[in-house]
């Protein structure tokens, strides 16, 4: 009996110095409650070649005498060393050459067109001159005064001349009644109920004798005259006194004529000089019409 215990005793130093050598597997058919659980299959790849030391539940052995258990344990086969793998020869991808974008340049700007002047225009064609108009006589230029105006001579002339004419102008020819005359009162006594047109602008009258009775073919129809509760004799002597002067520096009494003079009233009005061509005398001073002109004094109206 004790001696059975010193073998127990004995055998389980044993192990456990073992079991710091060797490796220690546990047997498949041990539980894991007992022991710690197998490792796995692959670990089990050394028993066919050193021994070990198994723990079974009939004791101990080692690897030899257990080779019948230890068959159970497939052996480790080694890996089959990879197969190389070539890799396929890559085929690379054919890039599109990269287009550089287009540089414009900057817009070319012209200089400015240069217009030629335009060539000179061409002459017209020579051409035959034209006939000439038929020749028409030309109006007499009008008689205009002189700047000097009628000399001294000339005035001390016509002065003479108005003293000559002024029986004509105031009294009439008695043996003509349509002749001379040139006043209101003097035609309105000659011809009673004739009424005169009288103008207050120009201080002038009109009379129309067309239907007095004894008048001969050869008489003028109207007169004019001036009036004279506007003009004195010295007022009417003095206008015809300056237009006798103006034909006398003008034309030398070649013909008759008539002058623009200033009248009593500021208006200048138009008096016509008849003259006896022969003799160069005047036969007659009258105004031409009872409105006064526009044309300026010393101007000449016709003649």
């Amino acid at each position: 009996m004790v001696g059975k215990t010193y073998a127990l005793i004995f055998s389980f130093i044993a192990i456990t110095s073992l079991s710091h050598a060797l490796p220690v597997h546990i047997a498949d058919d041990l539980p894991c409650a007992s022991y710690p659980c197998r490792p796995s299959t692959s670990d089990l790849s050394y028993l066919a070649s050193s021994p070990s030391t198994f723990i079974t539940r009939e004791g101990i052995g080692n690897g030899y005498a257990l080779s019948r258990r230890a068959s159970k344990v497939p052996p480790k086969v080694p890996a089959k060393p990879p197969v190389p793998v070539t890799p396929a020869p890559s085929t690379p991808k054919p890039v599109a050459p990269s287009v550089p974008a287009p540089v414009h340049p900057p817009p070319v700007v012209p200089p400015p067109a240069t217009v030629p002047p335009p060539p000179p225009a061409a002459a017209p064609p020579a051409s035959a001159p034209a006939p000439p108009p038929p020749s028409t006589p030309a109006p007499p230029p009008p008689v205009t005064p002189s700047s000097a105006g009628p000399t001294d001579a000339e005035k001390i002339q016509a002065s003479s001349l108005m003293t000559k004419v002024a029986p004509h102008i105031f009294v009439g020819d008695a043996k003509n009644l349509f002749t001379g005359r040139h006043t209101s009162s003097l035609l309105k006594s000659t011809f009673p109920g004739v009424a005169g047109n009288c103008r207050r602008a120009t201080g002038l009258c009109d009379f129309d004798i067309s239907g007095v009775a004894g008048r001969k073919k050869n008489s003028p129809t109207n007169k004019t005259a001036w009036d004279d509760s506007v003009w004195s004799q010295a007022d009417i002597s003095g206008v015809c006194t300056q237009a006798i002067a103006l034909a006398i520096h003008n034309n030398g009494l070649k013909q008759n004529s008539a002058w623009s003079v200033l009248g009593k009233t500021g208006s200048n009005i138009c008096l016509k000089i008849n003259v006896k061509t022969k003799t160069n005398e005047v036969s007659s001073c009258f105004p031409t019409s009872i409105n006064p002109t526009t044309a300026a004094a010393g101007s000449v109206m016709f003649g």
